[in-house]
C-alpha cells in the first residue's frame, strides 16, 4: 500500500488581495438587485402585517383599541426590516459571486 502526497493548499497573500481592489466581487448590478429584493420583501411583509392587523382590529368591542397598536406595529415593522435587509444582502452576495466567477 502506497501513500500519495498531495500538494499543500496555498491561499492568496494579503498583497495580492489588495492589488485586486478593495472589494473584488462587488458589482453594481448585484447591489441594485439586492436593494430591489429587499424593498420588495419589505413591502410584501408590511402589507401582510397590515392585513393581519386590520383583521384583528375591532374598535367596536375593545375599550381602547389603539393602546397596543403602536408597540406591536413597531416591533413587527422592525422584524420585517431586518428580514428584508438580510434577504437583500443574501441576494446581493449570491448575485455578485455569480457575475465574477
Amino acid at each position: 500500500m502506497t501513500t500519495e502526497t498531495s500538494a499543500p493548499v496555498t491561499y492568496p497573500s494579503t498583497a495580492s488581495r489588495q492589488e485586486a481592489g478593495r472589494f473584488p466581487c462587488l458589482t453594481w448590478s448585484a447591489i441594485l438587485g439586492g436593494t430591489v429584493a429587499a424593498i420588495g420583501i419589505h413591502l410584501l411583509l408590511t402589507v401582510l402585517g397590515v392585513g393581519v392587523g386590520l383583521a384583528i382590529f375591532s374598535p367596536m368591542t375593545d375599550a381602547n383599541p389603539i393602546s397596543n397598536l403602536s408597540m406591536g406595529a413597531g416591533a413587527l415593522w422592525t422584524l420585517y426590516v431586518l428580514v428584508a435587509l438580510w434577504f437583500g444582502g443574501l441576494r446581493a452576495g449570491r448575485v455578485s459571486l455569480r457575475f465574477k466567477s
